[in-house]
């Protein structure tokens, strides 16, 4: 495990130069979408973004908020952990931010298990991922596993009985097998 970690990690820092431009061009909309209901939140509220990278998109999310951001690699303003095994207390977080997280991470039932340990009863998960449950995108597989991720990457995955999902958009129509999910944490 600390090997894979260890392989991300040297993979993302290498290919910042390209992933930073490209993670703007095409998961921008989705930041925006978690910045628009974070907005409608009028209290105070704890926030976990796990798969910051740089913590470049902070400055989207209301300075009201008291906002903590992870990533496999650390940077100014962001906590060097591992989503799959978090260092938090339980029940902390009301809200829990996963953009393109899931289908990069190692074991994305364990990590949802893990946002579920630290955030509160009745907290909300703002996941944007793609989805596929398609035979070709599970061949793709091959290719995409060198970037680190997972083409091939069931919705069920989400279907846990603590989690109640309220909203789903599409967040870039040109690919609309990403999505942006609000789920309400029912613990």
């Amino acid at each position: 495990m600390e090997t894979l970690v260890a392989e991300i990690n040297t993979f993302y820092n290498r290919n910042r130069w390209i992933y930073t431009p490209f993670s703007f061009l095409f998961f921008n909309q989705s930041r925006r979408l978690c910045a628009k209901y974070l907005s409608n939140i009028n209290e105070s509220v704890n926030v976990l973004e796990i798969g910051a990278f740089d913590n470049n998109y902070k400055k989207m999310y209301p300075e009201r908020h008291r906002y903590t951001a992870i990533d496999l690699s650390g940077s100014e303003g962001v906590i060097e952990m591992n989503g799959e095994e978090m260092s938090f207390k339980d029940n902390y977080f009301d809200v829990v931010i996963m953009n393109h997280v899931l289908s990069v991470t190692n074991n994305p039932s364990k990590m949802l298990q893990e946002v579920l340990r630290v955030s509160k009863s009745n907290s909300v998960l703002l996941i944007t991922n793609h989805f596929s449950d398609s035979r070709i995108k599970k061949w793709f597989t091959f290719f995409t596993k060198q970037l680190y991720f997972k083409s091939f990457f069931p919705f069920k995955v989400l279907h846990l009985p603590k989690l109640k999902i309220e909203h789903i958009q599409p967040t870039f129509k040109l690919f609309p097998i990403w999505k942006f999910i609000v789920i309400k944490n029912l613990k």
